[in-house]
């Protein structure tokens, strides 16, 4: 199959410190021609950063068990797989972030093809594998004739969503040239025709080059695995945390087997107030970290296609931070007016979802954050109500 290829230049602003420049192509599925498009400029040196997600108008909010679990077969870190909807409410957040891919005119349409999660309001994040391959000639080939489908249980799209067309698939540039598969950059995303995330919400995504953060929180992963043992038609789940880590090479495991159906499917941290996905299944159990390649080229993607809203449900709130990054003390302040009369609570959280302070009875919308002992490094903040999450944001504490 020919492709046109349109070179897409893009005007840079000043590189930043140890900045590379990696590509993205992005396959428009309706025209059939390809993009080749430059990520941008991002800092090398950056250990971790990460975007967080959104709940959407369904509220519901799943609270996940944050244990490890137990009774483990020997030689893994993550429970057994089993079948969610005898755990979750599969219409609950983030549980319902999770997407089946599937084919649309098969007879074995009701089967999934491979998993994702949605990461935007239009994008959902899945392996490089499951948009293309390359043929026995060296030919890249795109699957087509696919479609996303949110919470896809007994065989069928939730009634309410349905299924959804996709409009482009996006690949790194260095998977469709590699001649030898390298499961560094088996990463892909889908663009949606159609911005669901605003109903259902959206996982957050980030990146970490400290090994310890995948040893100490659970991480969660749903998928829709299709061999004999099970059905190719159900979400599954499990959870835990992981006993092999190769940050240098960017992977994890955690001994359970896995099978076909499962490879894009997103492992993720939660804290049952944030949800941020940190790396997706490839092959078998071989989990691959994001990097931070990955990680800007979401935002690209999400800067360049999202259809709809882009911003966090939250954002009515207007919280600004200042200054950011901190030294010694940093302002937050709630412009929205509406919650200057509400009993608000801050929260601070560092990178492994340790609670490291809590602020209550907020008034006027404005508090004052001191450092005192809090060590250098990211932290995340959750700001609530009475009755529910009311904004959320990032301080950078020098």
């Amino acid at each position: 199959m020919k492709h046109t290829i349109i070179l897409l230049i893009i005007l840079l602003g000043p590189i930043v410190s140890s900045a590379q420049m990696d590509t993205l192509i992005v396959f428009d599925i309706s025209n059939e021609t390809m993009e080749v498009i430059p990520i941008g400029p991002f800092d090398t040196l950056k250990i971790s950063d990460y975007v967080s997600g959104n709940i959407g108008q369904w509220e519901n909010h799943e609270q996940l068990d944050l244990n490890l679990p137990t009774n483990l077969p020997p030689g893994t870190s993550f429970s057994e797989l089993s079948l969610a909807k005898n755990h979750f409410d599969l219409l609950n957040y983030p549980i319902r972030t999770n997407v089946a891919i599937v084919w649309s005119d098969s007879i074995y349409e009701q089967y999934a093809s491979c998993s994702g999660t949605l990461v935007a309001n239009n994008i959902v994040l899945t392996a490089a594998h499951c948009i293309g391959y390359h043929y026995v000639d060296g030919e890249f080939v795109w699957k087509l004739n696919r479609y996303v489908s949110p919470s896809h249980s007994d065989g069928f799209p939730q009634p309410n969503i349905g299924k959804i067309k996709i409009d482009k698939y996006v690949i790194l540039k260095k998977y469709y040239d590699q001649e030898i598969y390298d499961v560094r950059y088996d990463f892909g995303l889908l663009v949606l025709e159609e911005p669901i995330g605003e109903q259902i919400g959206w996982l957050g995504y980030g990146y970490n080059y400290d090994s310890v953060f995948y040893t100490n929180p659970i991480f969660y992963s749903f998928s829709y695995p299709s061999i004999p043992e099970y059905d190719g038609l159900d979400m599954y789940s499990y959870f835990g945390n992981f006993n092999y880590i190769d940050i240098e090479f960017g992977r994890v495991r955690h001994g359970v087997t896995g099978a076909n159906g499962m490879s894009g499917s997103s492992f993720f941290y939660t804290n049952n107030e944030i949800s941020i996905s940190y790396g997706l299944q490839t092959h078998s159990a071989r989990y691959r970290l994001n990097r931070r390649e990955n990680f800007y080229a979401i935002k690209k993607i999400d800067d360049l296609y999202n259809v709809g809203i882009s911003e966090n449900n939250y954002s009515k709130s207007f919280i600004k931070v200042y200054p950011n990054p901190m030294t010694n003390y940093s302002n937050i302040e709630i412009a929205n007016p509406d919650l200057h009369n509400e009993n608000l609570t801050f929260i601070l959280y560092d990178l492994y979802g340790n609670e490291c302070k809590s602020i209550s009875k907020i008034k006027d919308g404005l508090l004052q954050l001191k450092r005192d002992n809090l060590k250098s490094g990211l932290y995340f903040f959750i700001i609530q109500s009475e009755l529910e999450m009311v904004g959320n944001g990032k301080i950078m504490i020098k």
